[in-house]
């Protein structure tokens, strides 16, 4: 499998913490617990479905490497594998889902200091 990444904002980031777990979180629109990555991190948050109206918070202000790659399945693979009814309230137009990972576990990441999100816009 290629590299996956993880990105976040600040308060998200205390929550992975000093042993680096990126913890599956409640996806209210889904109805389960899931940890999200990407195999692209050239996309933008629109793509990524980064985006929130909601909350104030830059969801791409840092990034971390998915060291535990063999945990995290493809989205659109659980959604067939899962039968969620409610995926497609996750995907439109502007959305990549193709270059969605997902897991139900603790996933092991470590954290690119060298990102900065203007050098990747």
């Amino acid at each position: 499998m290629s590299e996956l990444w993880h990105f976040t904002c600040a308060h998200q980031q205390k929550k992975i913490g000093r042993y680096g777990l990126v913890i599956p979180r409640n996806q209210l629109a889904l109805g389960v617990c899931l940890a999200w990555f990407t195999n692209d991190r050239t996309l933008s948050a629109e793509a990524l479905g980064l985006t929130s109206h909601t909350l104030p918070c830059d969801r791409m202000e840092f990034s971390y490497r998915v060291l535990d790659t063999e945990c995290c399945e493809p989205f659109l693979l659980w959604a067939r594998r899962t039968g969620n009814p409610f995926v497609g309230r996750l995907i439109d137009d502007l959305k990549r889902p193709e270059h969605w990972y997902v897991s139900n576990v603790a996933v092991r990441v470590t954290q690119d200091r060298e990102w900065r999100k203007e050098r990747h816009a």
